[in-house]
């Protein structure tokens, strides 16, 4: 298996997202609430996607429409008509990032920059077929770009846990026989 869009709602949300044509604005799971609202209505969203694992009640606070993604809703049937595929100029996502020293501030990134960034990846650390544990959330860019589009260029295997758990990432790493994961210092210190 390539991926299991069922495990990952996300990353499929990601996907259908971006071929519909709009733009994501990803937010950290682990956030305070109170920087997720802020951060929700500085991006003036007209639907807010929640996965299994946040409370719609949470994501109303923005006040737009809430839909939950899970399995029901990835696999449901095509609504129709798709608009043209999104070209490279096209904007793909508003990153918030704060590093470590302030609020968070919107990054713009493009389709284009996004591929571009994979690619770079790939002829430095060269294309190998790995079974990947992703560790890092995919409103990290490191999350998305390295596990997520890397890997699904070499054609990777790729596993996403719900949870960051000891034995989470135990049963994973033995489960799945990981040959690779991907991680920052300070998850590893962790």
């Amino acid at each position: 298996r390539l991926l299991d869009w069922t495990a990952s709602p996300y990353v499929a949300a990601y996907f259908a997202v971006w071929r519909l044509g709009a733009v994501i604005v990803p937010l950290d799971l682990r956030m305070a609430p109170e920087v997720a609202v802020r951060i929700g209505r500085a991006a003036e969203p007209v639907l807010t996607l929640v996965g299994p694992d946040v409370a719609a009640s949470s994501a109303a606070a923005l006040g737009v429409p809430v839909m939950g993604i899970d399995a029901a809703t990835l696999t449901a049937e095509p609504l129709g008509q798709l608009p043209p595929p999104p070209s490279s100029s096209n904007l793909a996502e508003v990153l918030f990032t704060s590093g470590t020293t302030s609020d968070p501030k919107g990054v713009t990134l493009t389709h284009g920059q996004l591929i571009h960034s994979a690619r770079t990846i790939a002829m430095t650390a060269g294309v190998r077929r790995e079974r990947a544990l992703a560790l890092l959330p995919l409103s990290h860019m490191y999350g998305q770009i390295v596990p997520l589009f890397y890997g699904l260029m070499c054609g990777c295997q790729l596993t996403f846990l719900p949870s960051l758990t000891p034995s989470a990432l135990l049963t994973a790493m033995k489960r799945d026989r990981i040959t690779v994961l991907t991680a920052v210092p300070a998850l590893l210190r962790l």
